[in-house]
């Protein structure tokens, strides 16, 4: 429909297959348009064809690290909001948000925390509407 707003991309960076999947499975039944990636190289390249709006990285990978995925983005996109994910502890997060990110996740999170998450950047898919208050 014309007067519809465009759906919003997300773009996921993770080395981990089958986490990297399970969340991308999560992401696209609650209805958003999402891209992957296994390392921060593949990130730069496919967010330089098609620009995302969100991207959820991993901090630890090979290639190129979560950080320097964060430093890389930015410099195409100034305004490009990151969610970090780490199971190597709170004090990389910590260094994730100095880096950029506005959000950070511990590994392991569920899908409800992820996708709430996800929501108060890019909204609320229309597969997962906001609660309401009755």
């Amino acid at each position: 429909m014309p007067n519809e707003p465009a759906m919003k991309r997300i773009l996921l960076v993770e080395d981990d297959e089958e986490l990297r999947e399970l969340l991308h499975d999560i992401l696209q039944s609650a209805g958003y348009e999402i891209e992957s990636a296994r390392n921060g190289a593949e990130a730069l390249a496919l967010n330089f064809v098609l620009p995302a709006h969100l991207v959820i990285t991993d901090l630890f990978m090979p290639k190129m690290d979560g950080l320097e995925t964060i430093i890389e983005l930015r410099k195409q996109q100034p305004d490009l909001d990151f969610i970090a994910i780490s199971g190597c502890g709170q004090q990389a997060l910590n260094l994730a948000r100095k880096f950029g990110a506005r959000a950070t996740l511990m590994k392991p999170f569920s899908a409800e925390k992820f996708l709430e998450t996800v929501s108060r950047f890019i909204g609320f898919s229309p597969r997962f509407p906001k609660p309401s208050l009755a």
